[in-house]
């Protein structure tokens, strides 16, 4: 089922993001929604978005360097193109983000590692994709807007714990394809 006009991948993003914080699970899913997506516009959009949620994650993790980084060009991307495409309010988006680079960029250094973590709330235009994207949230069972449980290791050290065989499996199938395909090319089979 389709949002108004906003993709499943999108809205489960968002609940993602406002409800569980696993923002590894954000990044998942919309990096294969950006993959497939053919307005060129709107795959800015959902990059910069992705970009948001690894930020996040790493700086939740105390990975700052990477979070700036990833903060950083989160900006470049959702400045190219507007937020609003997303039904967001892209003013106090690219608000919020800027101020969060800059608090990232001063707390580098001296007391980085005593840093509180603060999830961040997406400023919605629309409406209506808040509530699916709130309606989702509590079809889990989840709270929207809850802090993010920086016990639970595997929400917070997700990409270090997840279980990556069908990943290594994939890599050593292609890389078996590969292989073959060289063989044949080189014999000119």
């Amino acid at each position: 089922m389709e949002s108004i006009g906003f993709a499943d991948a999108y809205v489960t993003y968002l609940a993602h993001f406002h409800g569980t914080r696993d923002y590894f699970e954000c990044h998942e899913l919309l990096e294969e929604h950006w993959k497939e997506e053919q307005d060129p516009l709107l795959k800015e959009v959902w990059h910069g978005l992705i970009q948001v949620a690894v930020s996040l994650y790493h700086e939740r993790r105390g990975n700052l360097p990477g979070a700036r980084k990833m903060l950083e060009q989160a900006v470049i991307h959702l400045t190219n193109v507007s937020p609003e495409r997303a039904g967001l309010d892209p003013v106090k988006l690219l608000g919020m983000l800027r101020t969060r680079y800059d608090a990232l960029t001063q707390d580098y250094g001296v007391g980085a590692e005593t840093r509180i973590f603060e999830d961040m709330a997406l400023p919605f235009l629309d409406g209506g994709l808040l509530r699916e994207a709130m309606d989702l949230c509590k079809a889990w069972g989840c709270e929207w807007g809850r802090r993010s449980p920086l016990n639970e290791d595997m929400l917070v050290h997700r990409h270090l714990l997840r279980d990556r065989t069908d990943v290594v499996a994939e890599r050593a199938r292609q890389l078996a394809l590969r292989r073959q395909q060289d063989v044949t090319e080189r014999d000119g089979i």
